[in-house]
């Protein structure tokens, strides 16, 4: 299990570069969120087996940690390694399928990768392995703390049939960044 764990990290670690690279290619395509926002990286990928299918995809934890301050206006977005945008949605993590749209003090919200880049009715044995980078813009007071956030991988295995074996979280976490973008003319 731990050989496979590596495996994948390793995979989305190069998938990760050749999409920086693919991203640097298209960059005229897409238009940066500038300001402030928290950057997170995840993957999407398929491992076949004889008697079912276990598709790994990142998860995404958004949460507002001030005190008093409420966070309005989230936007997020999705860029694949190959440079195709999307838009994402923020979750309740409790009553989902509720989309959120602010977080008060202390609320979190999940963005789900498989939902947000996979068209529904979509056959999951048939996905292409991606590396995706999550942009979450936001608005608040001045004052407030700047959103955190974790990605952490899940696991779907998928029988032959179509039908949904088993859905469970990994432990493999990472935290997302929080940065200030910036855009000036080039030289």
């Amino acid at each position: 299990m731990k050989k496979i764990v590596f495996l994948v990290i390793a995979l989305v670690l190069i998938a990760g570069a050749v999409g920086g690279f693919a991203y640097a290619q298209s960059e005229t395509e897409h238009q940066p969120l500038v300001g402030q926002k928290l950057i997170g990286f995840g993957g999407l990928s398929v491992f076949y087996n004889v008697e079912h299918d276990t598709v790994l995809y990142s998860r995404f934890l958004i949460t507002n940690p001030d005190c008093v301050g409420n966070v309005t206006n989230i936007r997020i977005r999705i860029i694949s390694d190959n440079g195709t945008v999307y838009s994402g949605k923020l979750m309740s993590p409790l009553t989902s399928p509720l989309e959120v749209t602010a977080l008060g003090p202390h609320q979190s919200g999940v963005v789900d990768l498989i939902m947000c880049v996979v068209p529904e009715g979509t056959n999951l044995h048939e996905l292409e392995a991606a590396a995706y980078t999550v942009e979450v813009s936001w608005t608040g007071t001045k004052t407030a703390l700047p959103l955190i956030g974790w990605s952490w991988m899940a696991t779907a295995t998928i029988a032959v049939s179509g039908d949904l074996i088993e859905d469970v979280s990994t432990s493999a976490l990472s935290q997302m960044v929080n940065m200030t973008q910036v855009l000036t003319k080039g030289k």
